[in-house]
C-alpha cells in the first residue's frame, strides 16, 4: 500500500511518466509530476492524489526551488521516479554538439540534480528509492543512438553507484533497463507495431510494485523488454 507515501515522477505530463502516475494514484499514493509545460504552482500539495508542477531538470536553479517548495510544506519524497529524457537519433557525424548536451543535460544531468536533492532527504528521513528509467540501447550498439545511449548508460552507473552509496542510509537505486513501450508517440509511425512493443499498463505495473517495495530491498537493474527483445 502507498497511502501517504510522496513520490516526484520527473517527465510526468504524458506517455510512461503519466501512466505510472495514475497506477500510483490508484494505491493511494501522494503523487507529483512535473514538467516544463506546467506553470509553476505555489499551492499547497493534495495528498493522496496527483499533483503537477513545473520543473526544468536541466536547470540547477529549477530543481533546486522545487525541492525547496517539497521542505517549506514539511514533504519529503519517498520515491523518486526519473522519468524525463529526449531523445535525437542521427548517425554520431550528425549530431551537433547543442543536440548532444541537450540529450545529457535532460536525461543524465537533470536525474543527477534531482538524485542529490532526493537523496539528501530520504537520507534524513529513514531512507527512500531512487527509480531510474533506462534504455535498452544502454546493452546494444543501435544505430543512430550514440547520445540517448551515451546518456542512458551514464544514468545506468550513477544508480548502481547512488545504492552503494546510500547502504548506511537506508537508500536504494533501481535502474529499469526499458524496452520499447507504446504510447501514443509511436502512432502513424511507419515500422513501429503495437504488438511489437511493451504495454504500457504492465510497465507501470512493475514500476508501483518497485515503488511499494521496502526501502531495504535492494534491485540494482531490472531489465523489461518485448519477446523481440530490441525493435
Amino acid at each position: 500500500m502507498l497511502k501517504d507515501i510522496l513520490i516526484v515522477i520527473t517527465g510526468g505530463k504524458s506517455g510512461l511518466g503519466q501512466t505510472i502516475a495514475k497506477k500510483l494514484h490508484e494505491n493511494l499514493a501522494t503523487v507529483i509530476t512535473t514538467s516544463r509545460e506546467n506553470p509553476f504552482n505555489h499551492n499547497k500539495i493534495r495528498l493522496n492524489a496527483i499533483n503537477h508542477q513545473y520543473l526544468d531538470v536541466t536547470n540547477a536553479d529549477s530543481v533546486n526551488k522545487f525541492f525547496l517548495w517539497l521542505s517549506h510544506q514539511s514533504l519529503k519524497p519517498s520515491v523518486l521516479i526519473n522519468n524525463a529524457g529526449i531523445g535525437i537519433f542521427k548517425p554520431i557525424i550528425e549530431i551537433s554538439l547543442e543536440e548532444w548536451n541537450s540529450i545529457i543535460n535532460t536525461n543524465l544531468t537533470g536525474a543527477f540534480l534531482c538524485s542529490k536533492h532526493a537523496y539528501k532527504s530520504m537520507s534524513k528521513s529513514g531512507g527512500g528509492r531512487i527509480i531510474n528509467i533506462g534504455s535498452v540501447v544502454e546493452l546494444a550498439g543501435i544505430e543512430d543512438n550514440a547520445a540517448y545511449a551515451a546518456s542512458k548508460s551514464g544514468l545506468r552507473a550513477m544508480s548502481f553507484v547512488i545504492s552503494q552509496e546510500g547502504r548506511t542510509a537506508n537508500v536504494t537505486s533501481t535502474h529499469i533497463t526499458l524496452g520499447a513501450v507504446y504510447s501514443d508517440i509511436w502512432k502513424n509511425r511507419a515500422g513501429f507495431n503495437k504488438e511489437d512493443m511493451l504495454d504500457i499498463e504492465h510497465v507501470s505495473e512493475i514500476i508501483r510494485y518497485i515503488a511499494s517495495l521496502p526501502f531495504n530491498i535492494r534491485i540494482d537493474n531490472l531489465e523489461i523488454t518485448p519477446s523481440t527483445k530490441i525493435l
